[in-house]
């Protein structure tokens, strides 16, 4: 892998990989699924939000300390996972190239097929020539 091909987030310190992007799908339904998690932990709130995440509706001292230690930790977990996310979407949108951008976006963000990404960007070009693009910028052969 060269250099020129490593994004680095200097905020974050992190160095967008292949496979982080190809985590990203995954870390997107974790975090959905412990959303609905968070949401039935705090059964009577689920309308209410603070920053995405579902927040207590009911007096503190409702719950019981085992129960807002869970609480509590499903919202680390969630908040972690998105910080990943987030953190290779603001890498992806520093790729230079602007189809290699489209093809990160539109593959490991919206979590197109293969082909309908070649399909979006090339018109007649095949899902191995667009996912052999991604390689060779990351370094693989």
């Amino acid at each position: 892998m060269t250099t020129s091909n490593i994004i680095t987030l200097e905020v974050d310190a992190m160095v967008l990989t292949l496979s982080l992007l190809e985590e990203i799908s995954g870390l997107k339904s974790e975090i959905r699924a412990k959303t609905v998690c968070l949401q039935r932990e705090m059964s009577d709130s689920t309308n209410n939000t603070d920053n995405g995440l579902p927040r207590l509706t009911r007096p503190v001292k409702e719950y019981t300390p085992a129960h807002l230690k869970k609480i509590d930790n499903l919202r680390q977990d969630i908040e972690k996972k998105q910080h990943l996310v987030d953190a290779a979407e603001k890498a992806i949108v520093s790729v230079q190239d602007s189809q290699l951008r489209a093809i990160l976006t539109l593959r490991y963000i919206e979590g197109q097929k293969w082909a309908d990404v070649a399909k979006s960007i090339y018109k007649k070009a095949s899902a191995d020539s667009v996912r052999k693009r991604v390689a060779r910028y990351f370094g693989k052969k």
